[in-house]
């Protein structure tokens, strides 16, 4: 069965971020409660530290469904049943105009830093906080750009401190009315850091993965988000 992630990205309305995660709080839970195949749901919030030179974050608010399903259509029918009448609370003129919700496909399996690089790496503490990144290969350079991810991932994790897993995900056809991901690839690794501006001085001094050759389209997104409450579970493996 494919995982697939949807990413919903919010900004809270002008005043309204508290009564904004409140509902979001609540929105979570009645997602992965009422529709199949949704088996976890996370909240986060933009960290205020990036690194140095990125794309600026237009969305404050990243929440994170995870849903097993190797037909994504039946998932869509039954949100958009729900949106017709059922429990799914509205969100009151909370949530700001320009949300995004982009869904994703896995492309092979959770990675996991090794051992040894666990043993090597400085430890940065238990903070929970996703590192995204959001990218397209160069025009005609998709086998090139595909190829230098397979290593690329498991370099990060051999190299960098405080990324523990990573995995590496397509945008699906299916999307939601009216969405089209803005990039085609996300590269999504769990960060353990108690101080963000620690990983970040770190990441400087870490070492080079292999170079892309200008298979990587450079007008890529890179995004620190941190954890807000715990994880929603719904009966599945995150």
């Amino acid at each position: 069965m494919a995982r697939h992630l949807s990413m919903v990205f919010m900004n809270a309305a002008p005043d309204r971020d508290e009564a904004f995660n409140k509902w979001s709080e609540q929105h979570v839970d009645e997602v992965v409660s009422n529709i199949p195949l949704v088996v976890s749901g996370q909240r986060y919030r933009l960290s205020p530290l990036q690194r140095e030179g990125t794309r600026p974050g237009q969305w404050e608010y990243l929440t994170l469904l995870a849903i097993d399903t190797d037909d994504l259509s039946g998932v869509r029918a039954a949100v958009t049943a729900l949106e017709g009448g059922g429990p799914l609370t509205p969100d009151d003129g909370t949530v700001a105009g320009g949300h995004a919700t982009w869904v994703y496909t896995a492309l092979g399996d959770r990675q996991l830093e090794s051992e040894a690089a666990k043993s090597a790496k400085p430890q940065l503490g238990s903070g929970k906080h996703v590192f995204v990144a959001l990218t397209n290969a160069t025009t005609g350079r998709e086998e090139d750009f595909l190829r230098w991810y397979d290593a690329h991932i498991p370099e990060v994790l051999e190299g960098f401190a405080g990324l523990v897993t990573g995995r590496f995900f397509r945008s699906s056809d299916a999307q939601p009315k009216g969405m089209s991901p803005t990039w085609r690839y996300l590269a999504l690794y769990d960060l353990l850091t108690d101080e963000v501006s620690e990983y970040l001085r770190l990441e400087k001094t870490s070492h080079t993965p292999t170079e892309d050759h200008g298979a990587l389209d450079h007008e890529y997104a890179v995004w620190i988000y941190s954890e807000l409450g715990p994880t929603r579970p719904a009966g599945g493996e995150d």
